[in-house]
């Protein structure tokens, strides 16, 4: 099962509550919507149907009426027939919206019926003016008409606006709820939105502090897989440093031997003036050879001191410089294999870098070829290095790295060589500290005999 450090379990918690505010924020939006939405229904439901139908009403209890009048003016049985039937079209479509009214009318129904009731009062003394028409008994169905019909409908109108004014104010009732419960629902997402951007915020300063962290921890596994694998090659770096001291050692106790051996054998006649500066040039010869074996063992010691001195110092330098102090270190063990260098130095610019980790690059390199050599067991083994502007490139006629392989050769723990002899994080290392310490490249490709590793550095 997976392990979460502190930081991955901080940024979760904090999604999560991110996360969870989100969805409060939303469930709250919805709601207030869903509640303006009851709100707004209502308001169409009741207020606004009501409205309208109190309104359709009165226009036609004004038609009602105006077309009562037309009856007790009428001259003939056509002329009443017609506008009978137009008072009883305006009696259909009043109780037609007494209907609407009934269903949408939130207040107290009395007040309907009472409304209701009158109208229907106002019928029967319609019904009583009609027959006075029928019976050509005008001039009573136009007094009829004239006093209580016109005093019923009058009522009629003055109750149904009652109905009107209650549903106004039922509609501003309505307007406040709608006001007051959108104030409510901006001030929660407001509040919501504020903790989620301070939450947001507090965790953007945790994800920073975890990518610092992490590269802080990338910077010290990487300089702890550095060390190891410059401790992995210093077995054999002391095993180069052993073949090229043992020359200039041969040649000091050579040298110092023959010295000895002419001076007991008495090999110069010190009586004689010539003898004596023969001997005194030989002896000075000899010294400056012996000098010569120990300046050539000191900056061989000094290149592999300064190899595994663990810093970061940047030196200005040449490219060849850098190349000259890796093989002084690795040359003789390279000529003890048979292995021929050839060096091609086109690079006079003076670049910044860390010199002692690019040996280690260098060296790398020159050493896979040499364990390739070996293991191929190639003839003729060669090595070409060379340097223009700020770009190294080290071929070998080793016969190339394998195509469904070349692009792994640059993974941690990756290696061709059995575990005895190899770690698998030298050419990982060598492409870190190029890439990551040198912004730069280091990239591997086959020749027709053997393989390339090309090191462009930039600008530090």
């Amino acid at each position: 099962m997976r392990a979460y450090t502190k930081s991955n379990r901080n940024i979760i918690i904090s999604f999560i509550i991110v996360m969870l505010l989100v969805l409060g924020l939303g469930m709250v939006s919805i709601i207030k919507i869903i509640e303006l939405s009851d709100l707004t229904k209502k308001f169409y439901d009741h207020p606004f149907t009501v409205t309208t139908s109190t309104y359709k009403i009165q226009k036609h209890l004004v038609s009602m009426h105006r077309y009562m009048k037309d009856v007790v003016l009428s001259h003939n049985e056509d002329e009443l027939a017609l506008a009978v039937n137009r008072v009883n079209d305006d009696e259909k479509a009043i109780l037609k919206e007494f209907n609407i009214i009934f269903n949408q009318y939130l207040g107290n129904k009395r007040e309907i019926k009472t409304t209701y009731n009158l109208f229907i009062a106002w019928k029967e003394i319609r019904k009583e003016v009609i027959s006075l028409m029928h019976q050509s008994k005008q001039e009573e169905a136009i007094e009829l008409n004239q006093n209580r019909a016109y005093s019923h409908a009058n009522k009629v109108i003055e109750s149904a606006e009652v109905l009107t004014k209650y549903a106004s104010n039922k509609a501003s009732l309505f307007v406040q709820d709608a006001k007051y419960t959108k104030e409510l629902a901006m001030m929660v997402i407001i509040v919501i939105i504020s903790i989620v951007l301070v939450l947001i915020i507090a965790l953007l300063i945790v994800l920073l502090k975890s990518i610092e962290n992490a590269e802080i921890l990338k910077n010290k596994q990487e300089n702890e897989l550095l060390q190891h694998s410059r401790l992995a090659q210093m077995g054999e770096m002391i095993s180069m440093i052993a073949h090229q001291w043992r020359q200039p050692l041969g040649a000091i106790s050579a040298t110092s031997i023959d010295m000895k051996m002419k001076s007991q054998l008495e090999h110069f006649d010190l009586t004689q003036k010539e003898e004596v500066k023969k001997y005194e040039a030989y002896i000075n010869s000899g010294l400056e050879k012996i000098d010569d074996f120990v300046q050539n063992l000191t900056t061989t010691i000094d290149d592999f001191r300064n190899f595994y001195k663990p810093n970061k110092k940047v030196t200005t330098i040449k490219l060849e410089e850098v190349v000259f102090k890796s093989l002084n270190i690795i040359k003789t063990s390279l000529i003890n294999n048979n292995i021929e260098i050839i060096e091609e130095h086109n690079s006079k610019e003076e670049i910044e870098l860390h010199s002692s980790e690019m040996m280690q690059v260098i060296l790398n390199i020159l050493k896979n070829s040499q364990d390739n050599f070996k293991e191929k067991d190639t003839k003729n083994p060669l090595i070409k290095i060379t340097t223009e502007n700020r770009t190294i490139s080290i071929c070998d006629n080793g016969g190339g790295i394998a195509e469904d392989i070349i692009e792994k050769i640059f993974d941690p723990y990756f290696s061709t060589k059995d575990e005895k002899n190899g770690t698998g994080l030298g050419l990982y290392m060598s492409k870190t500290i190029v890439e990551d310490h040198h912004n730069g490249k280091l990239s591997a490709q086959n020749t027709d005999d053997g393989v390339c590793f090309i090191i462009e550095l930039l600008a530090l």
